[in-house]
């Protein structure tokens, strides 16, 4: 009974924290989906506030684009990339001195008379050939794909005193040789942006706006310096950064202002209010009446306690949600032990000869099944029931592991010989590593499992049970490893024409028993 009692007390533990890591691995991947196609690793920007209300913009970017397909199951390349702005009279005018170079293969691009869609080049060939390693600029105000000629210095808009309705969607793209996927590739991307401050009696200031919630590009880490006119120090300037987003900020000794930002979503934004001296400000065409500087600190004070109350709050929540989990955790804990206690008291046999009886021969899957029976109230599906069930048994059983995070985070370690401990220790270490534990989770095919043949008569498992082990280990072979994440087997699998035959042994096991 002593050895029972602590099985069925080691299982619940093992039992409560696989499921808090699925739980986890779902909340993640509900919260942030699918890895994007496109994304930015890193994006740097080097900015100029000029004396006549310009701002001078050069990005360093470092683009991510993943292989893609159509609805055909095609493979799409990438032909071109793009970023819009909104030109506004109370904002942004007009942009010009457009450049971009391509940093990764030392070009610079040269400028396209008009836009040009890849869809309306008839092939790859001519695509590369007449169009790739080219800019452009278009006005997209009537959707990205009706793009019209846009002329710097003539299409902009006239400056105002406030923001008006006559908003334009200026679009800077930049056409690429035919590409399928590409892990780095670097660009520099400069321009002018005319008209972005709008002067008072004691300030120049202006709002940047680098991306909103439009934005549909995850970034991975935002940097940007952003420079005032000579003569402007840290104490002649004023300086706000709105984002959502973990940020730092910095006041530089040449009264320069320095951001960071980090992990950025699709829908995040980020901007920077800014002012400086209007002493140093000449030639600034929007202008406003009395002085500004009081109440741009009292609004920006305002929108500070408004975050950190929206920040309190969410703490809370959390706090919360951690502690329903642990006290769940605990009761179900509880309950597997008593359950185990109360069992083995009615399983004792009170006649007056002893009794010894077999483990009854049934299989996690269908134990599961017998759920419907006893409850059929359930909502649960059988199959998802049979899975879960057997899934956890082939763990117990020591044929595979389950932690979590993608497989990327445990590279260099010896998966096989890992500890629960050792591997805890490694990610509470890492602020990046416990962000990426609540993403996926990874799966481990164990050496017992992989060595030992046949499975099902060395490790003592069901058809069930031996049905999935295999799946699982068909699976790994197409990934490449016996170490492999949940997304890496969502991808693996997408194309698999044959994966239905196997996972049919699965659920015609689970029929049979």
């Amino acid at each position: 009974m002593r050895i029972r009692f602590i099985r069925a007390g080691i299982i619940s533990i093992v039992a409560t924290v696989v499921l808090a890591v699925i739980t986890l691995a779902i909340i993640g991947t509900s919260a942030f989906g699918d890895s994007a196609d496109l994304s930015y690793r890193t994006l740097d920007y080097d900015v100029t506030a000029t004396a006549n209300g310009d701002l001078k913009v050069t990005q360093h970017i470092d683009v991510k684009m993943r292989e893609r397909t159509d609805s055909d199951d095609n493979t799409k390349p990438w032909k071109q990339l793009f970023q819009q702005y909104t030109l506004n009279s109370g904002t942004l005018t007009d942009i010009s001195d457009i450049s971009v170079r391509n940093v990764t293969d030392g070009i610079d691009y040269a400028q396209q008379s008009e836009p040009k869609l890849p869809s309306d080049v008839s092939s790859d060939k001519e695509w590369n050939s007449d169009y790739a390693n080219h800019w452009y600029v278009a006005d997209v105000s009537d959707g990205s794909d009706h793009p019209k000629a846009y002329t710097p210095g003539t299409d902009g808009l006239k400056p105002s005193a406030s923001a008006t309705e006559d908003d334009t969607t200026v679009e800077i793209g930049w056409n690429i040789p035919v590409t399928t996927e590409a892990d780095s590739m670097k660009f520099d991307v400069s321009f002018t942006m005319h008209d972005v401050a709008t002067k008072w009696k004691d300030v120049a200031s202006f709002q940047w706006e680098p991306f909103g919630k439009k934005n549909q590009v995850p970034i991975g880490t935002v940097t940007g310096t952003v420079h005032f006119p000579n003569g402007i120090t840290g104490k002649t300037s004023w300086t706000w950064l709105h984002t959502e987003r973990t940020s730092e900020t910095k006041r530089n000794s040449d009264g320069s202002y320095t951001f960071t930002a980090y992990n950025i979503h699709n829908g995040d934004y980020l901007d920077v209010v800014a002012a400086f001296d209007a002493a140093k400000a000449k030639g600034i065409a929007r202008k406003g009446t009395g002085n500004h500087l009081k109440d741009l600190k009292q609004d920006e004070y305002k929108q500070q306690q408004r975050w950190l109350d929206k920040q309190r709050f969410a703490a809370r929540a959390r706090l919360v949600f951690w502690i329903v989990s642990i006290v769940l955790g605990i009761a179900l804990c509880a309950w597997g032990i008593w359950a185990v206690i109360s069992s083995n008291r009615r399983a004792q046999y009170r006649g007056s000869v002893e009794y010894w009886r077999d483990q009854p021969g049934i299989s996690p899957a269908s134990a599961a099944r017998l759920i419907r029976v006893v409850d059929p109230s359930t909502r649960q599906s059988d199959e998802d029931r049979q899975l879960t069930a057997t899934m956890l048994s082939l763990a117990v059983k020591k044929a595979i592991a389950v932690y979590p995070g993608p497989s990327d985070m445990y590279r260099g370690i010896d998966m096989s010989q890992a500890t629960p401990v050792g591997l805890s220790q490694m990610i509470a270490a890492d602020q990046g590593k416990q962000y990426a534990a609540g993403i996926t989770s990874t799966i481990v095919i164990l050496p017992l499992a992989i060595d030992e043949a046949p499975n099902a008569q060395q490790l003592g498992l069901s058809e069930s049970e031996d049905a999935l082990l295999n799946l699982l280990i068909v699976i790994s072979q197409r990934v490449g490893s016996p170490v492999f994440d949940l997304n890496q087997m969502k991808v693996t699998c997408q194309n698999w024409q044959d994966g239905y035959i196997e996972l049919g042994k699965f659920t015609g096991a689970c029929s049979m028993e």
